[in-house]
C-alpha cells in the first residue's frame, strides 16, 4: 500500500515539476523575449501580405517609405516620404507591455538582398543596433518579425530596413526604407 502511495506522490510531483517548468519558460519568454526560432524568425509568406489586413488592437500600421541617410529623427522617424514599399505593424506586448515588436512587409524593394531591420525606440534606444534581417525574393518582396525588450520610458517607435551594400546604397532609393514614428501604450 505504501509503495503505491509513494508512486502516486512521485508521479504527481513529476507532473507538477514539468508543468512548473513550462510555466517558467512562458514567464521567461514574456519577461525577456526568448522566442522559439529566435527573434528574427521569418513569417510564412501569406502571414502578412496586404494593406487591408486587420491591425491588432493598440497596434499602429505605417507605410515604409524610401528615405535618405539623413532624413529621419529619433522622435519622428522618417522626415521624407518618397514612394511606399510595404509597411510595418508596430505594437507592444508581453507582461506590462515590456516588449515592442514590428511585423515588416517589404513590397517591390530590391530583389534578392538582405535588409537589416532596426526597431527604434524613443526615448531610450535611438539610434539602435540591428534588430534582425529580412531577405527579399526575386520580386523584391519579403516579410518578417522582430521583437525587442522595450526601453524604459520609451513611447514612440519606428522601423528601418537598410541594405548594407555599396552596390545599392546610397544610389538606389529602395536601399533605405523607414516608417514615421508612432505612439504606443
Amino acid at each position: 500500500m505504501r509503495t503505491r502511495l509513494w508512486l502516486a506522490v512521485g508521479a504527481a510531483a513529476a507532473i507538477v515539476g514539468v508543468t512548473g517548468l513550462s510555466a517558467y519558460a512562458d514567464l521567461l519568454q514574456e519577461l525577456i523575449g526568448i522566442l522559439p526560432g529566435g527573434p528574427t524568425a521569418l513569417l510564412p509568406a501569406a502571414a502578412i501580405t496586404s494593406n487591408t489586413d486587420p491591425v491588432p488592437p493598440g497596434a499602429q500600421k505605417q507605410p515604409l517609405y524610401a528615405s535618405g541617410p539623413f532624413e529621419a529623427t529619433c522622435a519622428g522617424g522618417t522626415t521624407v516620404m518618397n514612394g511606399q514599399f510595404g509597411f510595418a505593424v508596430l505594437n507592444t506586448s508581453g507582461f506590462a507591455n515590456s516588449k515592442v515588436k514590428a511585423e515588416i512587409v517589404i513590397k517591390d524593394g530590391i530583389p534578392n538582398v538582405t535588409y537589416e531591420i532596426y526597431l527604434h525606440q524613443n526615448p531610450g534606444d535611438c539610434p539602435t543596433l540591428r534588430s534582425g534581417t529580412i531577405v527579399t525574393d526575386n520580386q523584391g518582396n519579403g516579410n518578417g518579425e522582430v521583437v525587442k525588450v522595450r526601453a524604459p520610458g520609451s513611447t514612440r517607435f519606428w522601423a528601418t530596413g537598410f541594405v548594407d551594400d555599396f552596390a545599392y546604397f546610397p544610389s538606389n532609393p529602395k536601399s533605405l526604407l523607414r516608417t514615421v514614428s508612432v505612439a504606443l501604450d
